[in-house]
């Protein structure tokens, strides 16, 4: 994605993530790479993510 969304996670709470960049379709899920703070990738499924501030 260009360019790259902020995110947040579902927890407890909502929790910022980081970045999203890329989304990929797997076994019929989607899931996206998101690059924290240190610059580390994670994929994550999107049922997990909202846009950052969006509520």
């Amino acid at each position: 994605m260009d360019p790259p969304v902020a995110v947040e996670r579902a927890d407890a709470a909502w929790v910022p993530v980081g970045f999203v960049d890329a989304w990929v379709l797997e076994r019929g899920v989607w899931v996206a790479r998101v690059k924290d703070r240190a610059s580390r990738y994670s994929w994550i499924p999107g049922t997990e993510l909202r846009r950052a501030g969006q509520f």
